[in-house]
């Protein structure tokens, strides 16, 4: 059983994305903020990885094949309400972030949305604004 989100040393954030540099972006600002981060590749990898390990946070590329950002969204709010799944804020991500996109983000259940390339202080605004990130600890990026 995988450990809950109030157990673990420190927040894990879950990040779908299917394109290797903004997995690796993602990961490499996250550890430099202090934070864990776990990769997938497709909206199905995320609910599976969601279910399994009840992550912080998830950063959710809105498209991706196999099962798009926004559908595995509504899967993943959908199992938030019926009780399986705890509550992670989700953060839509898009390099071409429209205002059409982020509504239909939104209506899809994410909380916030953030255009790619992922950067440092929007990323580390969006994460305060979820109490995951705390400026006096120490910082690597």
């Amino acid at each position: 059983m995988a450990p809950t989100p109030a157990s673990r040393d420190v927040p894990l954030v879950l990040v779908a994305d299917d394109i290797e540099i903004h997995r690796s972006l993602a990961v490499t600002l996250l550890d430099g903020l202090g934070l864990a981060a776990h990769t997938v590749t497709n909206g199905r990898e995320a609910i599976d990885a969601a279910c399994g390990l009840q992550p912080n946070l998830i950063l959710m590329d809105c498209r991706m094949p196999q099962m798009d950002g926004l559908a595995a969204t509504r899967v993943l709010r959908r199992l938030q309400d019926t009780g399986p799944l705890s509550y992670a804020p989700i953060l839509g991500l898009s390099a071409g972030m429209d205002p059409a996109l982020v509504i239909r983000a939104r209506d899809a259940g994410m909380d916030a949305c953030l255009s790619k390339p992922l950067r440092r202080l929007p990323l580390q605004r969006a994460l305060d604004r979820y109490g995951l990130f705390h400026p006096n600890s120490p910082c690597v990026a």
